[in-house]
């Protein structure tokens, strides 16, 4: 989901994967499988095969998003069948799938033949108030500004009453919003 902090632990996992010697590059490659074109049945197969290549030494995250499920059932089962097809090619390449639970749990309930092939799982929990103040903060820090106490105590009680639903990229968003706000002042 967006804001997840997918991006910055997929470039944490490729560096310590490669401090470790076990890939080459440490490179982070993405692929969104709900864009992936499937106008003929192994269209998505080759196009998997292709980032898999740019991905060579490296880590290779492909994201299962709602808009996969929306596509027609023969495009979703073309996605599929390549994913199933990428993830027992044998490589240098980590592969790492991710999702909502919900994504995923209808995945392994469709797709066991692929399911089976990602061993391990991490779930990342929601953000907290907390949390989402110091990526504020934090965000600002970049910017040249520091977030005051008073803001801070403003932004926990905004936070409580609706929670971002972006998480870390809806505290960007709103740590970049209130730097140019301060810049135009």
């Amino acid at each position: 989901p967006q804001g997840s902090g997918r991006r910055a632990l997929a470039r944490a996992y490729a560096r310590c994967l490669t401090e470790a010697g076990l890939l080459s590059s440490g490179t982070v490659h993405e692929v969104r499988l709900s864009a992936l074109p499937a106008r003929f049945p192994k269209q998505p197969a080759h196009r998997l095969a292709a980032a898999l290549e740019e991905a060579e030494g490296g880590l290779l995250v492909l994201r299962l998003d709602e808009a996969l499920g929306r596509r027609s059932p023969a495009g979703r089962a073309a996605v599929l069948d390549g994913l199933a097809r990428l993830a027992g090619t044998p490589c240098d390449t980590v592969l790492a799938l991710c999702g909502s639970p919900a994504e995923l749990r209808a995945l392994v309930s469709e797709r066991a033949d692929v399911a089976g092939e990602f061993a391990e799982y991490l779930r990342l929990d929601p953000y907290t108030v907390e949390q989402a103040i110091e990526l504020v903060r934090r965000r600002l820090w970049a910017f040249g500004f520091q977030l005051a106490d008073d803001a801070a105590e403003m932004l926990a009680a905004a936070f409580r009453a609706a929670p971002p639903p972006g998480g870390a990229w809806e505290a960007h968003r709103l740590a970049e919003r209130l730097a140019a706000s301060a810049r135009t002042r």
